[in-house]
């Protein structure tokens, strides 16, 4: 991938989680881990840590920011999964990455139901109040699996598409022809090599010529 098309796709699963994030959703059911998984993935292992805790720390910005040992808890475990995802991937194939997911969810689950246990005042500090931490926060675990297999069978799904070149025929195509006979096919950033003369240019289909500026 060229360094553009990386800071392009970077940017745009930053600002999804963002915007996925300020929109109403299920509590927990972000594409937070998914951004991990698809930066680790296709763009390298340093977007697998960058792109996840970005869009976390950009969108806390607008919700607001809490008790900073929880706080650390959360954005420990999504650097985690960063960690994870990048040493998950070479396992292809969709049952690892399915399993690598799962197993994702619950790391967050465990480390940071415990510090919601260890501290906040609302659980006894024993092991009944760690059980029962957990048991109340079964439904959250509930809505981030559903949140991780699909944003990330969506994002993984995208990403496949792209590299395909699905979506490239979907662009429009328009032609540039330069004085030297070079034609730019800017939708499907395609070049071809034409000849100057006005036959050949007038062979292209809806093609815009410039022979002179």
């Amino acid at each position: 991938m060229r360094r553009n098309h990386i800071l392009l796709a970077a940017g745009a699963l930053v600002c999804f989680g963002i915007m996925v994030r300020l929109l109403p959703h299920l509590p927990n059911a972000t594409p937070i881990t998914a951004i991990a998984f698809a930066g680790s993935i296709y763009l390298g292992k340093r977007w697998s840590m960058l792109l996840p805790l970005c869009a976390l720390f950009l969108s806390d910005m607008f919700i607001g920011f809490y008790d900073w040992k929880i706080m650390a808890s959360v954005y420990g475990s999504f650097a985690l999964i960063g960690c994870w995802s990048w040493m998950s991937r070479k396992y292809s194939g969709v049952l690892p990455v399915f399993l690598s997911v799962i197993a994702s969810s619950l790391f967050f689950f465990l480390i940071t139901n415990a510090a919601v246990w260890l501290f906040s005042p609302w659980y006894e500090k024993s092991i009944f109040g760690l059980l029962y931490s957990y048991e109340l926060g079964i439904p959250f675990l509930r809505n981030m699996l559903t949140g991780d297999i699909v944003y990330t069978a969506s994002l993984l799904g995208a990403f496949e598409l792209m590299r395909a070149g699905v979506f490239r025929s979907l662009l429009p195509k328009f032609y540039i022809v330069t004085p030297r006979g070079i034609a730019s096919r800017v939708g499907t950033l395609e070049t071809f090599g034409l000849s100057s003369s006005p036959a050949a240019r007038g062979s292209i289909p809806h093609a815009k010529c410039i022979t002179s500026l």
